[in-house]
């Protein structure tokens, strides 16, 4: 007798309900819910311990700058360049760096993926506007 997983025990649980008890109007039952939100849980864990994994390689003899530490996080989609061709907004990063003339051709942002954007939360629009996270103070 093979043993299940306390996830695979769950899903077991979400076809019976389908079969025996279904929900109204095909609306989803809660442990149908827990089970999408466990997997949508697990990918976002496993795209961090992904990044930990590749900035700990350099650890203890290694040096890892600010380009290798970009490259890895564009890696792992935790980093979205993006190329702008005018400022994001009042309080843009790249507009102190480019000049005008540099950013009309187009220069590559990087934008923070929508995963380090704290959900629920006034700072949901970071992901679009990343300038205002540079320019405030992070509480610890």
């Amino acid at each position: 007798m093979s043993t299940l997983t306390p996830m695979e025990q769950l899903l077991a649980f979400c076809d019976w309900q389908r079969k025996h008890e279904p929900p109204p109007d095909g609306q989803k039952h809660i442990a149908e819910w827990a089970a999408e939100e466990i997997e949508r849980l697990r990918a976002k864990n496993e795209t961090l311990r992904a990044f930990a994994r590749d900035v700990m390689a350099a650890w203890p003899d290694g040096d890892l700058d600010g380009a290798a530490l970009q490259e890895i996080a564009v890696t792992h989609g935790l980093l979205v360049p993006e190329t702008r061709t005018e400022p994001c907004g009042d309080e843009c990063a790249c507009a102190e760096y480019y000049t005008r003339a540099e950013m009309a051709d187009g220069v590559t942002c990087y934008r923070r993926a929508p995963l380090l954007v704290p959900q629920g939360t006034a700072d949901d629009d970071l992901a679009e506007n990343p300038a205002r996270l540079m320019k405030r103070d992070i509480p610890t």
